[in-house]
Parts: C-alpha cells; structure tokens; sequence
C-alpha cells in the first residue's frame, strides 16, 4: 500500500511539473529532484528521532 502511494503521489506531481514547467526543462528536474528526495528525508529523521 505504501508503495502504491509513493508511486501514485509521485505521478501526480510529475504530472503538475510537467504541464507548469513544459518550456524550461531545467525547473521541471528540479521540482521532481526535490519531490523525489522527500521521502528519503523523511525516513532519515524518523530514524534520528527514534534514536
């Protein structure tokens, strides 16, 4: 379930950045590196605070 959701979030972003961002391919890698990184973010801090 949870990669589901991963992946199904992850696809509506892109969706957004494509339509927004379809004349400046450089903002578009950006928006996506940065949505990309999150849920690594997110369970680096889970396992500092659990720690």
């Amino acid at each position: 379930m949870s990669d589901w959701f991963a992946r199904s979030m992850t696809a509506f972003f892109r969706f957004f950045a494509d339509a927004f961002f379809a004349s400046r391919y450089g903002h578009r890698a950006v928006v996506l590196e940065t949505v990309a990184g999150v849920p690594g973010m997110v369970a680096g801090m889970w396992v500092h605070l659990k720690s």
